[in-house]
């Protein structure tokens, strides 16, 4: 079994009081070990089919439900299962949690899928932080994971919509391309972009990048590394914060 005790490199965003809990984030070892066993070992041969199901669930390229989960209960939110919304709740306020399995040193953290005004607006209002969660392809452990004010991922996401709808070069939009700060003229903006929107246009994919974090104050991440990976090994990003 997996020790999970061994302590890592944690953040803490003292203005907000979030911490990552690393019993929750090494959940993924402990589980993988527990299946290992069940596949290995005769006496567990009457559900050794379960943990066949349950090995290529963790693996899966087609779904991170359990992802979610960890990802949202390790920052001490409650994880929502329902498709549609938010995948956790925080102090009352949604959470979006985004996993990926793929290198610990990649820049892309997921996409925003067929991206509206009217999603934009509904998630500046809505949610408070996004997770994201890196972990190995075979879903055995967590590289790493970052939460963050999801405002900060807001800007690149209001210019492809406004480049989507052609409001770049329209002398009707007054907002122009670049999202006010955070606050009323914010909100007022997104605003006025769910009325420009068109039935039928909409960004397919709509990437999120690390590269954002450059930009947000090292006291509003909270950030976790896995005590085996090297600092190194991560993208640029996130070893600004060693």
């Amino acid at each position: 079994m997996t020790d999970v005790k061994t302590h890592s490199k944690i953040r803490i965003v003292s203005q907000l009081k979030l911490s990552f809990n690393e019993e929750i984030l090494r959940r993924l070892e402990s589980v993988s070990s527990q299946i290992m066993a069940m596949l290995t070992d005769p006496k567990y041969k009457d559900v050794i089919d379960v943990a066949h199901l349950a090995q290529m669930c963790l693996g899966s390229s087609a779904t991170n439900d359990y992802l979610e989960k960890i990802g949202a209960e390790a920052i001490g939110a409650k994880h929502l299962t329902a498709k549609l919304g938010p995948d956790g709740e925080l102090r009352g306020k949604g959470l979006e949690v985004k996993p990926c399995k793929k290198s610990p040193g990649s820049a892309g953290v997921g996409v925003v899928n067929d991206d509206t005004p009217m999603k934009l607006l509904g998630t500046h209002t809505e949610y408070e932080m996004i997770v994201f969660l890196n972990a190995k392809e075979d879903g055995t452990r967590v590289n790493w994971a970052v939460c963050v004010p999801y405002k900060y991922f807001e800007p690149s996401r209001y210019l492809q919509i406004v480049k989507k709808l052609k409001l770049v070069d329209d002398p009707t939009w007054t907002w122009g391309s670049v999202l006010p700060g955070d606050g009323a003229e914010r909100t007022k903006c997104l605003e006025a972009l769910v009325a420009k929107h068109k039935e039928g246009q909409y960004v397919r994919s709509s990437s999120l990048s690390l590269t954002v974090l450059k930009d947000v104050p090292k006291n509003e991440v909270v950030f976790w590394k896995h005590p085996e990976i090297d600092k190194k090994k991560l993208n640029k990003a996130l070893q600004a914060f060693f």
